[in-house]
């Protein structure tokens, strides 16, 4: 993981403006992670691995208590709340109502999992948020972990979701292998019960309304667009996933 690297009084972050910018921003420093990434060629092997660091993050958000204040939440209501891509208001994203319709039918499955998951600590605390190949790193058998700009409170769900979803752009021709390897090793160091692995296909579902709800939110007309643009393939992506996903 980046090692964090101290301010000449021993502080780990510091707040430093300069004069573009209309008020100071909290800065912090991290060393360099050494590693590639491996998009392309990951394996069993090489996803279980993953896992394994996945679980031990989710191991020591299980020991940490998060302030009250926490400045991002992975829940329902960042995707279907009163600020979302689907209510009335400066963050709506247009898209055909076919695909609405499929996006916001994640909504009451989503609210009725996390309201039997709870929010104690073996289930939710703070998360990475955005582990896809592309934010972990092999060197050797070593995987490192970069790029916590997302981390949040939400469900250790979400982050084995975000992984497990992100695989299909490998164009993998054995993704369940590669799935069945990730959740292995994270079982490895941390327990996943069967009822809570069965929920992974519908926080997957979740993190295509969270992209869609990330661009949306995005400043500027080329993120705007964007979110127009990604919301039929979100829908069709949701409507790919097995026909019990939105069942609960």
């Amino acid at each position: 993981m980046p090692a964090p690297v101290g301010a000449r009084d021993g502080r780990l972050w510091v707040a430093a403006g300069v004069p573009s910018v209309p008020e100071a921003r909290p800065c912090v420093l991290a060393r360099w992670v050494g590693g590639r990434f491996l998009n392309r060629s990951l394996n069993p092997a090489r996803l279980a691995a993953v896992g394994a660091v996945i679980g031990a993050l989710h191991n020591h958000a299980a020991g940490f208590a998060p302030p009250p204040n926490a400045r991002l939440r992975w829940d329902w209501a960042w995707e279907f709340g009163a600020e979302s891509v689907f209510a009335p208001g400066p963050y709506t994203v247009a898209m055909a109502d076919a695909d609405r319709a499929t996006l916001q039918a994640v909504e009451a499955p989503l609210r009725a999992a996390t309201a039997i998951l709870g929010t104690g600590p073996a289930v939710y605390s703070i998360i990475h948020a955005d582990l896809h190949q592309y934010n972990y790193l092999f060197q050797g058998e070593r995987v490192g972990v970069i790029d916590f700009g997302d981390c949040g409170l939400g469900y250790y769900l979400y982050d084995l979701a975000v992984t497990t979803m992100e695989l299909d752009e490998t164009r993998s021709l054995d993704i369940p292998a590669l799935r069945a390897a990730l959740l292995a090793g994270y079982r490895s160091v941390r327990p996943l019960h069967t009822t809570h692995a069965a929920l992974l296909d519908l926080f997957i579902a979740a993190r295509y309304v969270d992209l869609l709800s990330w661009m949306g939110h995005s400043a500027g007309p080329q993120q705007q667009a964007r979110a127009v643009r990604f919301a039929p393939n979100a829908a069709r992506k949701v409507r790919d996933l097995p026909p019990a996903t939105l069942t609960i």
